[in-house]
């Protein structure tokens, strides 16, 4: 199962609906989207799954599943490529024998 937590080392703060994000190489980020100040807010609880973070939108947002989760898949795609989350695998059903 792959999970998606915010990076270590990134500060950010949501403020007034917006979420302003610096990494640890001092790049400045401002997300002004509900959306994807929804998502920040989701990861900022701790890791989370892709389906955890569409449920959350599902739960604020309208719209058929398609296009809220090609809006989680693109959000949080521009995010790894800034390095302000980062994405793990679970090896899930690995039973280790070679």
């Amino acid at each position: 199962m792959t999970t998606y937590q915010i990076a270590q080392g990134i500060a950010f703060r949501l403020v007034g609906g917006e979420a302003f994000i610096v990494t640890p190489n001092r790049a400045m980020h401002r997300v002004r989207s509900k959306s994807g100040v929804t998502i920040l807010a989701e990861l900022r609880s701790g890791p989370q799954t892709r389906d955890a973070l569409v449920a959350s939108m599902r739960a604020q947002f309208r719209g058929d599943s398609e296009t809220i989760t090609a809006t989680v898949d693109a959000f949080v795609a521009q995010l790894v490529a800034q390095e302000i989350i980062t994405v793990s695998q679970d090896a899930e059903g690995f039973d280790g024998d070679g």
